[in-house]
């Protein structure tokens, strides 16, 4: 167990932090209706990943950010850039062997997670975000896995079309003027409005990956591409680090990384039925 000082007297544990999601998870109450009965019929076309090239791992090198912070078994960006030729070739090899045997190295599974203070007391868990920080190689192939399965995606308008946070040419701004035009249709026709706003808490750490695999196979990841996402989010390790100092490393049950390329995507996967819970509600997803 590893302490550290908060910005006040009291004291809390890195080792407490690294575990948020898995306790706030083990207080989700059971329901009665299984995932899957809100899902319609399910896509035919499997999704297919084509062998990664040199030339797409270059691009994805060449708009890295420097400034961002260096995760586990990391080469720093800016050095990535000036070999990207040399690396690139090995990073190809590497990248389509996962890919085509199903599995996830295990150094690309570790992420340092560093707490982000957002608001209240400096003292409280509850106010910091845990933001994952992975290893740029690592990060590199989401971005193209990302990409590719996006392609899939939006080929067979998979995403709810009312989901307007973490997509492209989508603000979470048209969710409510899409909101303010509806009310103002309302208005127009002399009827009632009524608003029920849901905030998730610690959405990304809470979802259960038993739930999300299934969905992902619903959606047309099937196959050796669902074997890999098993394994991208199984037998995952976390650590957080504060001030230099670190804690032990700790298994993850459940959730995407915050700070991930896939995750946003993931997440958007797990929520995309939500919708579908009701005929008499119009969903807006921010």
């Amino acid at each position: 167990m590893v302490f550290v000082s908060g910005p006040d007297p009291n004291t809390w544990t890195l080792l407490e932090f690294a575990n948020t999601g898995d306790q706030l998870a083990k207080n989700i109450p059971n329901v009665s209706k299984l995932p899957g009965e809100y899902l319609g019929d399910s896509v035919c076309d499997s999704f297919y990943i084509r062998p990664i090239s040199t030339l797409e791992i270059e691009n994805v090198i060449s708009n890295l950010n420097t400034r961002k912070s260096t995760g586990p078994f990391s080469i720093p960006a800016n050095i990535l850039k000036i070999l990207k030729t040399v690396i690139s070739k090995p990073l190809e090899i590497l990248y389509n062997t996962s890919i085509s045997s199903g599995v996830v190295p295990y150094h690309f599974k570790l992420a340092k997670v560093i707490p982000l203070f957002k608001k209240g007391s400096r003292s409280s868990l509850n106010n910091y975000l845990p933001a994952s920080v992975l290893s740029i190689s690592n990060k590199i192939f989401e971005k193209i896995m990302c990409n590719r399965l996006l392609n899939f995606f939006e080929k067979h308008r998979i995403i709810y079309s009312k989901q307007f946070g973490f997509r492209a040419h989508h603000a979470t701004d048209h969710a409510i003027l899409s909101i303010t035009d509806k009310i103002q249709r309302a208005i127009d026709d002399q009827e009632f409005s009524c608003g029920i706003f849901l905030d998730f808490s610690k959405a990304f750490d809470t979802i259960n990956h038993d739930i999300l695999i299934s969905k992902l196979e619903y959606y047309g990841i099937r196959g050796v591409v669902k074997n890999w996402f098993i394994s991208y989010l199984k037998n995952r390790k976390q650590f957080v680090s504060l001030r230099d100092i670190s804690s032990d490393k700790q298994w993850i049950s459940c959730g995407v990384p915050q700070g991930s390329v896939l995750g946003p995507l993931l997440f958007l996967l797990y929520v995309n039925d939500f919708n579908c819970c009701s005929d008499l509600l119009d969903f807006f997803c921010r």
